[in-house]
């Protein structure tokens, strides 16, 4: 997990990604611990269900810990506030690759709740990196993977 000055920059709809996730694995863990202690009169050594159902526990306890942290570190991309002038967190860039002609839009998000497929990239992913900063009719180079230019047609802010 990587933070920037030891906060995690997250969208309205991340934050509640992740805390419908935490409830999730907190009903899910009162459930294990339920079921645990039904079977707590059995020889543990040898029960292997039992020992299965202990790592399943600790990963949702290790989980929840770690949605506890990002919660306590989290900040709340405004993205009401921004100029539509710059690419920054939160903006979505439409973009065109000069090669192909082809348009592509994304949404510039911190590393956290990046998830290239559904259009969500990292401002630290090649492509997020060199819009960062950039106007509306700039031009952007990309020499990794594949060397592009792009040329930014629409930066929007929700």
């Amino acid at each position: 997990m990587i933070m920037h000055n030891n906060f995690f920059y997250i969208t309205n709809e991340g934050l509640d990604k992740i805390i419908y996730e935490m409830q999730y694995l907190q009903r899910k863990e009162e459930y294990k611990l339920k079921d645990e202690s039904k079977t707590f009169s059995r020889n543990k050594t040898s029960d292997l269900d039992y020992i299965n159902s202990l790592e399943e526990l600790s990963f949702i306890r290790r989980r929840i810990n770690e949605i506890k942290h990002i919660l306590e570190n989290a900040r709340l991309i405004k993205t009401k506030s921004k100029s539509a002038e710059f690419v920054d967190l939160g903006a979505q860039v439409t973009v065109v690759d000069e090669s192909t002609k082809e348009a592509m839009s994304f949404i510039i998000v911190d590393t956290l709740e990046a998830d290239p497929a559904g259009g969500k990239i990292s401002k630290n992913s090649p492509v997020g990196a060199a819009l960062m900063g950039h106007r509306t009719n700039e031009s952007v180079f990309l020499r990794y993977p594949t060397k592009r230019k792009y040329v930014i047609k629409k930066i929007r802010y929700n």
